[in-house]
């Protein structure tokens, strides 16, 4: 059973026992925020400066035509819960040009993954994490980790750590997801001790807040939002899938040394084959979705020979 309860000016979303989401005067659900924000970009990292030129906490709350209103009299956030299974999700309806924010209680010592590909850490409590797509390798970092002694190099924040798939969906271990539909830049915030906080330059679609009895039920919960093949398909149990680049031939020679020394393949992922390109930070690939005929010539009768030795 999904229900809104109201208890000692505190109001929760409880799915079958469970707290989905609190809201007070001290520390609201949602708040609205105005900003500008402006973006420079260098050689595939991106930078932003914003600008704050309003914030307003939404701490009303009042349930109208079937959805729970927050507001602070003006400003309205209008959220639809709805129960599914596992929990809720949340349809979301905001005001344009506004930012926002949302507050989720944590435990202390809840651990948190996700957020799309990371390329430093496992568990993110203790960081922020971005929502847009940035290059991960910095010159800077590569310069200071050659030249600075160990004992002067500071790790960096994961903040300043870009990501290719960044991607609003989290899991903790206390079996709990947490998914916002959206589309918007944004940041993830897992530094409190007690909260997790996320923003967005526009309202989300929606919120989908699920619990599961183990990871497997919640991945199973989380087809259910999203169709598609319930399990790996066969092919895939095979083998090994490598990861090779570098042209046709070094793909070819590489794969089929491997299936020569008796290594068992299924398929292979060769990134490079749009192309590439070559700058301070190393081979980068050229993403422009399109075959590069220089460096892979031939490459549809390649992936036939391939699949006519079970690896393509």
């Amino acid at each position: 059973m999904l229900n809104w309860q109201s208890e000692g000016g505190v109001l929760s979303l409880v799915w079958n026992g469970r707290t989905l989401l609190t809201s007070s005067a001290e520390r609201p659900f949602v708040t609205a925020v105005k900003r500008e924000k402006t973006y420079t970009a260098s050689r595939g990292t991106v930078k932003t400066e914003v600008t704050e030129t309003a914030r307003v906490p939404l701490t009303n709350a009042r349930e109208e035509g079937g959805a729970m209103l927050f507001s602070d009299g003006e400003h309205v956030v209008a959220v639809r819960a709805w129960e599914r299974a596992g929990g809720a999700t949340l349809h979301l309806k905001g005001e344009d040009g506004w930012a926002y924010e949302f507050c989720l209680p944590a435990d202390e010592d809840e651990a948190v993954f996700g957020g799309g590909e990371q390329y430093r850490k496992v568990n993110l409590r203790g960081e922020q994490v971005v929502n847009f797509v940035s290059e991960h390798i910095k010159a800077s970092t590569i310069v200071e980790k050659a030249l600075l002694p160990r004992a002067l190099y500071r790790e960096k924040k994961h903040s300043e750590i870009g990501s290719y798939a960044p991607m609003p969906v989290f899991v903790t271990d206390r079996r709990r997801l947490i998914l916002f539909d959206t589309t918007a830049d944004g940041r993830s915030d897992f530094t409190a001790e007690d909260r997790f906080s996320f923003a967005f330059d526009a309202c989300p679609e929606s919120l989908t807040l699920l619990h599961g009895e183990s990871y497997e039920e919640l991945s199973r919960l989380l087809t259910l939002l999203y169709p598609n093949r319930q399990y790996i398909p066969g092919w895939c149990h095979e083998g090994m899938i490598l990861s090779i680049q570098g042209g046709t031939q070094t793909v070819l020679d590489k794969c089929f040394a491997m299936l020569d020394a008796g290594a068992k393949i299924s398929g292979v992922w060769s990134q490079d084959w749009s192309g590439e390109k070559r700058t301070v930070m190393g081979k980068q690939v050229n993403w422009n979705w399109e075959v590069d005929e220089a460096l892979y010539p031939e490459l549809r009768g390649a992936i036939e020979k391939l699949s006519g030795k079970r690896a393509g």
